[in-house]
Order: C-alpha cells, then structure tokens, then sequence
C-alpha cells in the first residue's frame, strides 16, 4: 500500500473551490479542466458532472493516471472508482458542506454523477 497525499497538500486540496486536472488522450494528448474537489478521511474525491460522458473522467480511468494542479504544484494522481454506496454517500455530503453556497452544487449530487465518485492517490 502506498503512503498518502503529505497533509500541508490535503489541507490546499481540501480549501481549493476549485483545482485543474490534467489527462492524457490514449494519442499522448494533454488536456486541463478545472474540477471540484473534497478531501474525505485523508484522500481527495472527486466527480465528473458529465457523468461518464466527461473527457477527463474517461482519460483519467482509461489511462488510470492524471495529475491535479493545486496552485503551482502539479500532483501525478491514480484513479480508483468507488463503489461503496456508503462512501459515495460521504463524498456527495463532503459535497454538499464545501459547496452549499454554490449553485451548481445539485448538478454533482445528480444520479448521473455518482457513479465517476473517485477517490485519488499518489501517483
């Protein structure tokens, strides 16, 4: 098992509205789109509000690699799919305490979207 995301990293991660991830087409090309992030017991998650159709969300579990742009850092990431219904529930709440105040909160609460819940780890 490998060893987590450094702290000072989940706490950026964690206050970040919003953070760009970084994928890879299966022809090398780099794509960069800003996303939502929560940070749930040590790991950030995050969702694709286009659900399976979304670009980064197809690269990233197809070439099972991305990165996160937090700041000026660039973290190389992992993708692994959650399909604890009780997890999903968590992250869909982590959802709802960052973004409350947020209109578009509801569209990454919709069906369509929890089934891209995934968590990322350290590349």
């Amino acid at each position: 098992m490998s060893e987590g995301f450094p702290d000072l990293l989940l706490e950026r991660i964690g206050v970040a509205k919003e953070v760009e991830i970084e994928t890879r087409s299966p022809q090398g090309k780099v794509h960069q789109v800003t996303i939502w992030v929560v940070v749930l017991e040590g790991a950030p998650y995050v969702r694709s509000v286009r659900g399976a159709r979304g670009r980064w969300y197809r690269e990233l579990t197809e070439q099972k690699q991305g990165a996160l742009h937090v700041g000026s850092r660039r973290v190389p990431v992992r993708p692994t799919a959650v399909r604890q219904p009780e997890t999903i529930d968590e992250v869909s709440a982590a959802f709802w305490r960052k973004y409350a105040k947020t209109a578009s909160l509801f569209s990454m609460l919709r069906l369509v979207t929890l089934d891209t819940t995934t968590k990322l780890e350290p590349a």
